[in-house]
């Protein structure tokens, strides 16, 4: 019986990391598309070509606090949603 149990709390923790390791996929893919979005429309002379990286950074909570260095923000270590931003 306990080592049903032990089977059942393997496989559950095996679903919660691929369901975690998709949704980093996803996260990753939504950024590298508003990343490459943006070189597009600087290359174009968008007025505002870093648009799109922003609404991806604040659909998610991550845009930094108004004036932080720039510094300050690559060396913070990343928070996750619900966390306090630099």
């Amino acid at each position: 019986m306990e080592q049903s149990r032990d089977a059942i709390r393997a496989g559950g923790e095996e679903q919660r990391l691929r369901l975690a390791l998709a949704l980093s996929r996803h996260d990753y893919d939504d950024l590298l598309r508003a990343c490459r979005a943006a070189v597009a429309a600087d290359a174009i002379g968008h007025r505002d070509p870093l648009f799109w990286v922003r609404d991806t950074l604040g659909a998610r909570g991550q845009l930094p606090m108004p004036g932080v260095p720039p510094e300050q923000v690559a060396a913070a270590p990343h928070r996750h949603h619900g966390e306090e931003q630099v």
